[in-house]
């Protein structure tokens, strides 16, 4: 499997630690039994505003980056060789499924977004709804919900404030920053640094 591989080299040089997060994805019932979502800060989701869209641009790490001569033999070869660093480039599964999560919270909203919706707008968004289907399966996160009695519902209710062991996303981040083929301040000392190392 090059894959497996090519996820090897990348976890090399990234600290193999596990987070504890608490999730708070809540949703909650008020006393006229309407549902409703409470506002966490930064906001990801809601009506369109530059603060969400901000946000949204911070999560997101480098989805395009730089790989080596080495990595990219891992992947099958034939990969595009960028003619400026001498380097090969992939996606990371991880921004590229953030990228997918936020073009759909676009979608809802194509109005706002109308520079979005072109004739490859409904290809796009099926391939992203696809992609997200096989990274959750693929990540299998098997963390329990629990299911509680709801007085303002007057019936059961999912608490999603639960703890789930992930990976630390902060050094993914990192680690696609250091190689980022999209930033013209850093495209060079990446290739630089990348060539240096040799791997």
């Amino acid at each position: 499997m090059r894959l497996a591989h090519y996820e090897a080299t990348a976890m090399r040089e990234i600290p193999a630690t596990m987070k504890q997060v608490q999730f708070d994805a809540t949703l909650k019932y008020n006393e006229s039994h309407q549902l409703y979502r409470p506002v966490t800060e930064p906001a990801y989701v809601g009506e369109p505003t530059p603060e969400i869209d901000a946000a949204w641009k911070d999560l997101l790490g480098a989805i395009n980056v730089f790989v080596t001569p080495k990595e990219e033999s891992q992947l099958g070869g034939g990969l595009w060789l960028d003619p400026e660093t001498g380097l090969h480039m992939a996606q990371v599964s991880v921004f590229h499924d953030l990228h997918c999560i936020n073009m759909l919270r676009q979608s809802l909203y194509l109005d706002y977004y109308s520079n979005l919706k072109d004739s490859t707008w409904q290809a796009h968004v099926e391939h992203c709804i696809d992609a997200l289907r096989l990274s959750l399966m693929c990540a299998g996160d098997m963390t329990f919900i629990p299911i509680k009695w709801s007085e303002n519902r007057n019936w059961i209710m999912p608490i999603f404030e639960t703890v789930h062991s992930c990976r630390d996303y902060d050094a993914l981040k990192k680690w696609s920053s250091d190689r980022d083929a999209a930033d013209p301040n850093l495209l060079y000392k990446n290739a630089a640094r990348l060539h240096a190392k040799g791997i």
